[in-house]
């Protein structure tokens, strides 16, 4: 059974911001990412399409949903990997602009207009192996349900509070919450803050780092110390987030 051509038209236009944002929906490929959606948010699941093949594997699963059987051939005109996997579904978005309530205690992080979608992906999957229940994006930042950031979270986006929102409305809601600034050399040292860190961690833009603007809001700002000197400039803002995240968080 092939997609209906109203079915490919809805999923290849789901690769754009603007009518994910129109329909509400955003698309998950690939048998492991799928699999994570049912796991982690069953009821935000809309359609599956699936080879028989893999419908199968699913069994009793598979009647949960509304689900369209495929061929290889119809997947591959709307997949987005090299090498089309079994399955791809439909899933609704969530609401990515309620400000959320951080806990009072523990890490949140803030991202100030990143905009490689590797690494949100890789930001989100970070916040996940730490325990990090919250990310919260600047308006400026690249879309966290885009095809290529959800396929770099590794599912991770299912079990992390994603959102979107400016600095001063996050601050506004979560009064008394410290926040930390990562900038390249200016702030104290990431080994000198202790074991009892609380706050929300800011990670800047690839390229400018933290706008001055929010800098000048920030309650502490704090670096990676450089051990060799005349080595790399910079880091890049995915490993920059895992060293600060590998030291502050303690097990």
């Amino acid at each position: 059974m092939a997609i209906s051509n109203a079915q490919i038209k809805l999923l290849q236009s789901l690769k754009l911001k603007k009518f994910r944002q129109k329909y509400g929906k955003y698309f998950v490929e690939g048998p492991k990412m799928v699999e994570e959606l049912m796991l982690n948010k069953p009821d935000s699941v809309d359609t599956v399409f699936g080879t028989a093949d893999y419908l199968e594997k699913l069994s009793g699963e598979v009647n949960k949903y509304k689900v369209v059987e495929v061929d290889e051939r119809s997947l591959k005109k709307v997949s987005e990997l090299k090498t089309p996997n079994q399955v791809i579904a439909i899933a609704n978005l969530p609401n990515l602009n309620k400000v959320p309530q951080l806990r009072s205690s523990g890490v949140s992080i803030f991202l100030d207009r990143i905009q490689d979608p590797g690494n949100l992906g890789t930001i989100i999957r970070i916040a996940d192996w730490f325990g990090i229940k919250d990310v919260v994006c600047s308006i400026g930042t690249v879309d966290a349900f885009s095809p290529k950031v959800i396929q770099s979270t590794m599912g991770a986006i299912y079990r992390v509070n994603v959102s979107y929102t400016a600095y001063e409305d996050l601050i506004g809601h979560n009064d008394g919450i410290q926040s930390f600034g990562a900038v390249l050399d200016s702030g104290s040292s990431i080994y000198s803050l202790g074991d009892d860190f609380s706050g929300i961690l800011v990670i800047g833009n690839e390229s400018q780092g933290i706008s001055a603007e929010l800098q000048a809001k920030l309650n502490h700002l704090i670096s990676i110390p450089r051990i060799t000197a005349g080595g790399s400039e910079s880091l890049n803002a995915a490993v920059a987030c895992g060293i600060i995240c590998g030291q502050l968080i303690k097990p």
